[in-house]
């Protein structure tokens, strides 16, 4: 079995997992609140239309993150499931993970959303001045809730990729913690790339 191609499919599955629920997630905040792509992101094109711009973000705020969590997984999984077990048992477990991870992802994004929204219309939160002084105030509450709405997609995004890791590792035969750990030097290389990946994306997303 081929298990250069079995890690590319890895990669490849999450990855399109993580760009699918992006331009979800920002074709729908993106009709909600257009200014927080067109105001707090760097502008990428000369355009208003929120189809192209969630299309747009959707994909380059999500793609790294994706690449990293498929990484991340095929460097965990793949050994195990390449020589131990069968690959066909460990997709539909790596398939549920991810289809249960965008679900909270985008149940815990709406209630965040919501919470954003009524803490600006209740007068308890308020924006930034700088951005404020900028943005009409009938706009604020929509910008916090598509503010809140993103920063909890990342946050319970990131927790949820961990424990995913781990519980798949946990599930999949012949695969211990402790295998996460380099084991050579082809190994200890590969833990350098995701780990120059990761922190290359999150200079990119928030520095």
């Amino acid at each position: 079995m081929n298990s250069t191609f079995e890690r590319a499919k890895i990669v490849g599955f999450c990855t399109a997992a993580a760009c699918f629920y992006g331009v979800v997630h920002d074709q729908i905040t993106a009709r909600i609140c257009l200014e927080y792509f067109t105001f707090l992101h760097p502008p990428i094109l000369e355009s208003n239309s929120p189809t192209l711009i969630g299309l747009i973000w959707g994909i380059l705020g999500t793609i790294g993150v994706g690449l990293v969590l498929g990484c991340v997984l095929a460097w965990v999984l793949c050994p195990a499931a390449c020589n131990v077990v069968d690959v066909a048992a460990m997709w539909p477990r790596l398939r549920r993970g991810i289809a249960w991870l965008l679900v909270v992802m985008a149940l815990c994004s709406l209630c965040a959303g919501l919470a954003g929204h009524w803490l600006v219309q209740s007068q308890i939160l308020a924006l930034p001045s700088q951005w404020a002084e900028e943005i009409s105030m009938e706009r604020h509450a929509r910008l916090m809730a598509v503010w809140f709405a993103h920063g909890a997609s990342y946050l319970v995004g990131a927790v949820g990729a961990l424990w995913l890791i781990f519980w798949l590792a946990r599930h999949t035969r012949g695969s211990r913690p402790v295998a996460l750990l380099p084991q050579g030097g082809w190994a200890w290389a590969r833990l350098l790339g995701v780990s120059i990946m990761s922190a290359g994306l999150l200079l990119w997303r928030y520095w």
